[in-house]
This record gives C-alpha cells, structure tokens and sequence, in this order.
C-alpha cells in the first residue's frame, strides 16, 4: 500500500464530500519526505495512486475497493 493510513482517511474523506456535492473527479498530493511525493487521482470512482512521475502505482475499481484495501469504514 502506497499510502499511510492518515493520508488514505484524508482522501475517502475528500472524495465522500464531493460525492456529496455531485463531483465524480478530483486529486490531492502528499509531501511524501522524498523529492517525488505522492499524488492521488480519482474520476468516475476510480482511484488511482503514483508515486512521482514515474515510480510505482496503485490503482483501485472503485472508491469502495479503495475503503477496503486501506480498511476504511465505508458509509
């Protein structure tokens, strides 16, 4: 898993209050305490998670799948 718990409760967090408001997209990024950080892309619930330009990647179907592989409650 690429992020620490406390940044994936700060994403579901982000993403169910625009959910709230009618977005289906949005993006956040980390100060990862490396030159590269991490950034977060969601659209249409797909979740995507990449480290840098080019370092490894995490991707999850759906906001659902990324509350269950960070152990979030869902709701």
């Amino acid at each position: 898993m690429i992020l620490t718990q406390a940044q994936a409760e700060a994403v579901y967090s982000a993403m169910c209050a625009l959910n709230n408001v009618g977005a289906d997209k949005g993006s956040t990024s980390f100060e990862s305490g490396r030159m590269d950080g991490i950034y977060v892309n969601w659209h249409q619930h797909v979740v995507a998670i990449q480290v840098g330009v080019v370092g490894p990647c995490e991707y999850h179907s759906n906001q659902a799948a990324f509350a269950t592989a960070y152990g979030l409650q869902q709701g």
